[in-house]
């Protein structure tokens, strides 16, 4: 499918979403293209108007009740279909948590290409760069190839928080949690509260 053509079958889900608020031809082209570049002028130049009325039209047109209504709830429909939810938020971080320098390289120890890594994988990249060296004279030149990975720790105090394992306010994190002791603490703590209970009783009945 061409440009063209997928603009056209966007214009005309667009056109369907605008129904409701009775907009014109024109109102429906304006707002389908200042919602695509943000841009009053290039909206109006899109939707057919001259150049020379394109700032005092175009102002004139976002004050129209109808008009500014349809373009705010299709800014509202984008921004909450692109915005990460709790889940995947953690699921991102849980990636760069476990990220593994390891799926970025073949057997041979070379850098796979970008197509041959798992989402995952590709998320936790930072940077890639690649730069040719000549080592001799006269010498074919060799590629060498960079890639920073995402550092895992602060992934990791995010999750830790997020997960109550750490306070927020901790600068600190403690990878090797041991979650032994911090039952074998809370079972103390009761003992404790338990044994103060008790001892409480017997004073009272005295």
């Amino acid at each position: 499918m061409s440009k063209a053509s997928d603009e056209v079958a966007e214009f005309q889900v667009s056109a369907k979403a605008a129904r409701p608020f009775g907009l014109t031809h024109r109102e429906r082209e304006f707002a389908f293209f200042y919602i695509k570049y943000g841009d009053i002028t290039k909206a109006m130049l899109e939707a057919g108007y001259a150049k020379t009325t394109t700032t005092v039209k175009g102002n004139s047109m976002l004050r129209r009740p109808a008009v500014a209504a349809f373009i705010k709830q299709q800014l509202e429909k984008r921004y909450n279909e692109e915005m990460m939810g709790p889940a995947e938020i953690q699921a991102r971080l849980a990636w760069v948590g476990r990220v593994d320098p390891g799926k970025v390289h073949n057997e041979d120890g070379s850098y796979k290409k970008m197509s041959e890594m798992d989402e995952a994988t590709r998320f936790c990249i930072r940077s890639w760069e690649d730069e040719m060296r000549f080592d001799a004279d006269g010498a074919p030149p060799t590629m060498t190839r960079k890639v920073k990975l995402a550092d895992p720790v602060p992934a990791l105090r995010l999750l830790a928080q997020i997960n109550q394992l750490i306070s927020p306010d901790s600068h600190q994190l403690n990878i090797f949690v041991n979650l032994d002791s911090r039952l074998d603490a809370a079972n103390q703590r009761r003992a404790a509260a338990e044994a103060q209970i008790e001892k409480d009783k017997i004073v009272s009945e005295q």
